[in-house]
Order: C-alpha cells, then structure tokens, then sequence
C-alpha cells in the first residue's frame, strides 16, 4: 500500500473469486461468497439481507449512482439496491435466448452515461458512483490508436483505452 496525496494506491489486490457478478458482490458487500451465497450465476443473485455498500451512502445523503457494462451485473442480480439510479444493459430476453446482442455496451458509452448523470448532480452534494466497464475482456478489440498502439497485446489496448 502507498500513500498518495489525491488518496491510496494498493499495490496488490486478490479477487476472493475469479467471475464477474460474485467478486462484485464481495466488493460491493464486503461479504464472502460463504455469506453473500453468490458464488456464480446459477443462483438468485443477492439476499436482501446482506447490506450493500451503495446503502451505507445513501443513508447517509449521498447521492449513488451504478453505469454498468454488463448483463452479468444488471440490477435483477440483487446489485440494485441503494443506488438511487442504476443504468444497465438490461436485456434479459436477449440474454434468456442465448444471443450476445445487448448483453454488454461498451466503455465509451458507459462513460458517457456517468458524465451526463455527473454534470447534472447537486453539486454540493457528496456522491457514490460505481463505472464498471467490460471492454477488457476477449475478443479483445480495442479502438484506435489503441489497437495499432498494442497489436499483438490487445488486452493491454483494451486496458489503456
């Protein structure tokens, strides 16, 4: 861990499980997988009596907010709660057929959609937002000049962008 003057930089980090929708649930509940009971995706996603980070805030004035990339993090998964406003790609036929159309957006609209909901916030008020964007993973297709920049390293392209 270091120091920094704008806040910490962690210079390891383990995930408590290696799949999209349960490492959040533990990032987002500070619970284990054993206590939050998601451990994949053939659950029913989160109990309502495990706490979410995104309701210690608003219950304290701030304003939450969640502009998230994935189906696989959309709100049905029990993720919703305390964020006052929760922009997913929520397409769950889509995702029942077995067809990846809609099941994920990509990074430069997602951050769009934080900025426009930032730019209109209360100013003054304290706030709590959750970006979550899914571009790094395969296929890796990185825009330019991301993907000329790291041709043969793609994820790194995707992570840069």
């Amino acid at each position: 861990m270091c120091w920094l003057a704008d806040g910490v930089q962690f210079n390891r980090a383990y995930a408590q499980v290696p799949l999209t929708l349960p490492s959040h649930a533990v990032i987002l509940t500070g619970t284990y997988p054993m206590y939050n009971t998601v451990h994949d995706f053939t659950g029913v996603g989160l109990p309502p009596n495990v706490g979410l980070l995104a309701e210690a805030f608003e219950r304290y004035g701030y304003a939450t907010a969640a502009f998230i990339s994935s189906l696989v993090l959309d709100g049905f998964w029990g993720l919703r709660r305390g964020f006052q406003s929760y922009d997913s790609v929520a397409d769950a036929e889509t995702f029942e057929r077995g067809t990846r159309q809609n099941l994920d957006r990509g990074a430069k609209e997602t951050v769009d959609r934080f900025l426009s909901w930032f730019t209109v916030r209360p100013p003054t008020k304290p706030f709590f937002a959750w970006l979550h964007l899914y571009d790094p993973l395969s296929p890796y297709q990185p825009p330019e000049p991301y993907f000329s920049g790291y041709f043969g390293h793609l994820y790194d392209g995707e992570i840069a962008y």
